[in-house]
């Protein structure tokens, strides 16, 4: 069938309800809007032709492509963005053993002991895509992301009207706040672009996350984010070895930090899971990787992990935390 707008909006609302998403949009490439959108990504990504921020080097280096997803997909014709609550994920219940006494825990993002929320997401946007071409009653053309492509998932989502990005850097949704995550669907035909969802980020008056980041990187300016003092950042995508003043940072986070997500008005906060350290750096490599194995944890990996473990205990003044930092050293 042809998608009239009110149908297919219609469709998208069965669909979003069926699957578990928060929200659900549709952006045309070749809609009037889409040259105010290419302005906005320009804008923020590479004004005048330079990087705009000081992003971490992945982003800085991709930043061109994430000024116009028609780079990234140059045959397609429509993107549906699609954002999922992490609380709807089911939880991972093989994942790393819990710290019995807290002088050798260290902190990992609630989210994370979910099951994987790019395989989650992606699946399920697999299902939408059938879904979808049913509906239609014809096939097309598509491709997933998930994390996996340089596209501006957080700009295309706002202004698509899923949400807003807050002080915090993520993307707030209507009844989620930002416990979410995000993915994309591109397609080679043309769809109607849903209507904006009635939303405004609390941002203005709230400011709980500017007060409680721990590290600063919070600065409480729209759109300026220090990432390299971001937590998450340090934990995930810092490579080689941590500076000082960085591994001062990490407090006792060993993956990522759910501090401001957790605090935005709306968010269903999800308890940090307490890790043992002395089995993450004295367990057999090969019995820590298959536990990680198709987690979030997985992308840093077992390197980083020990890394950030190693940091946490330098962190402490405890001589248990000092002492199980000395034995691992002393094997390593």
């Amino acid at each position: 069938m042809q998608a009239g707008k009110n149908s297919f909006e219609k469709f998208l609302r069965e669909a979003k309800d069926t699957l578990g998403f928060c929200a659900v949009s549709a952006l045309s490439m070749n809609s009037d809007t889409y040259p105010r959108l290419l302005e906005r990504l320009k804008e923020a990504y590479v004004a005048d032709g330079k990087v705009t921020h000081d992003w971490p080097g992945y982003m800085q280096r991709t930043s061109g492509k994430r000024a116009d997803p028609r780079t990234v997909f140059p045959w397609a014709k429509s993107l549906a963005v699609i954002s999922m609550p992490f609380n709807g994920i089911p939880i991972n219940n093989n994942f790393l053993p819990e710290a019995a006494e807290d002088c050798i825990a260290g902190l990992v993002a609630g989210y994370a002991g979910r099951i994987d929320y790019h395989t989650f997401l992606q699946d399920n946007i697999y299902i939408f895509s059938a879904a979808l071409k049913k509906y239609l009653g014809k096939d097309f053309r598509s491709e997933i992301f998930v994390d996996t492509k340089p596209v501006a998932e957080k700009s295309l989502a706002a202004f698509s009207g899923l949400g807003a990005i807050g002080l915090n850097s993520c993307l707030l949704c209507k009844g989620e706040g930002s416990g979410t995550c995000l993915g994309i669907l591109a397609m080679d035909i043309d769809l109607p672009e849903t209507e904006p969802v009635d939303f405004d980020a609390p941002c203005t008056t709230c400011g709980k996350c500017v007060e409680r980041c721990p590290t600063g990187a919070i600065t409480g300016k729209p759109g300026v984010f220090i990432y390299k003092k971001c937590r998450s950042y340090l934990t995930m995508e810092k490579k080689g070895v941590l500076e000082k003043d960085e591994a001062v940072l990490l407090g006792d986070w060993i993956f990522g930090c759910d501090i401001c997500t957790s605090l935005c008005p709306g968010s269903h906060p999800m308890t940090p899971i307490k890790a043992d350290l002395e089995w993450l750096l004295l367990e057999k490599d090969s019995i820590v990787k298959d536990v990680i194995k198709s987690t979030a944890l997985e992308y840093p990996g077992l390197k980083l992990l020990r890394r950030n473990a190693l940091a946490v205990l330098e962190n402490r003044d405890s001589s248990e935390s000092h002492e199980l930092a000395r034995k691992f050293s002393s094997i390593g």
